[in-house]
């Protein structure tokens, strides 16, 4: 169905254009909306399974690499990976390619994928520099003139179309081109106890980094786990609720002390 349903092109350029969007710095999305909200696994998981329609079977796919994004978080909030195409990109192709092969271990396929697209977005992201280079240097160019009749084009219209059109073009290629191979990738050895559980490993780490940063409480580790359980027990929607409550309280929590001690 989906190597020749127009229906299914379509969805997955709207994925792409998204998971493009996720990366923008550019109003309106901004960073706020595109990289800290758009960009996340659990919330592109979300958006992804409504366009495919299918909420819960991705959310199971976005919990652990949600879960494993936390592992690659460096101190200053540096990831050596790109975020958005690692959630747009490999978590709608491990759907894909685990809907038609039929792959038993979804976690571990989107989390391997998740990497792949990940590491490879660095590319993309780096086409974007260059791409908003062009018209920072446009908008520096008409304010040493005095001109700002073309400012909203060079910051805010033409950086906003690079991201939506050109990385959101790249991304629905690669999404389709990945997922193919990793659909024959995952005949082969989805069905093997090694892959079947290679998905556990970062998600699991991940969950240790989560609580750490929680809190050194016991009861922290008892509740990230349950969220845990419950998105490999194919649960995912109550897993997502138990880790944004999580999230939520955390935040409550904060003193000032610490949101000082972050800033600096």
């Amino acid at each position: 169905m989906f190597y020749n349903d127009g229906m299914y092109l379509l969805q997955i350029i709207c994925i792409g254009i998204i998971g493009g969007l996720a990366g923008s710095i550019a109003s309106p999305v901004g960073t706020t909306w595109g990289n800290y909200i758009l960009g996340r696994p659990l919330i592109a998981s979300f958006l992804i399974g409504l366009i495919v329609k299918d909420v819960p079977g991705v959310l199971a796919m976005g919990i652990p690499v949600q879960l494993m994004w936390m592992t690659l978080v460096t101190p200053g909030g540096v990831v050596p990976v790109d975020l958005r195409c690692a959630s747009y990109g490999g978590i709608t192709a491990a759907w894909l390619a685990v809907y038609y092969s039929g792959c038993p271990a979804p976690a571990s396929a989107a989390v391997i994928a998740a990497l792949c697209f990940g590491y490879a977005g660095t590319r993309l992201f780096a086409l974007e520099v260059r791409i908003n280079g062009y018209f920072e240097k446009k908008a520096l160019e008409a304010l040493d003139a005095g001109n700002t009749r073309h400012l909203l084009y060079t910051n805010i219209i033409g950086p906003f179309l690079s991201h939506a059109l050109v990385s959101g073009m790249f991304l629905s290629a690669a999404i389709l081109l990945f997922s193919r191979l990793y659909t024959v990738f995952l005949g082969i050895v989805g069905s093997s106890a090694a892959f079947h559980y290679a998905g556990w490993v970062l998600p699991f780490w991940g969950l240790a980094q989560m609580t750490h940063a929680l809190s050194e409480d016991g009861k922290w580790f008892a509740a990230a786990a349950l969220a845990m359980i419950l998105g490999y027990a194919g649960m995912p929607v109550p897993a997502a609720a138990v880790l944004c409550l999580l999230v939520m309280i955390r935040e409550y929590r904060r003193t000032p002390e610490e949101d000082a001690e972050e800033e600096i």
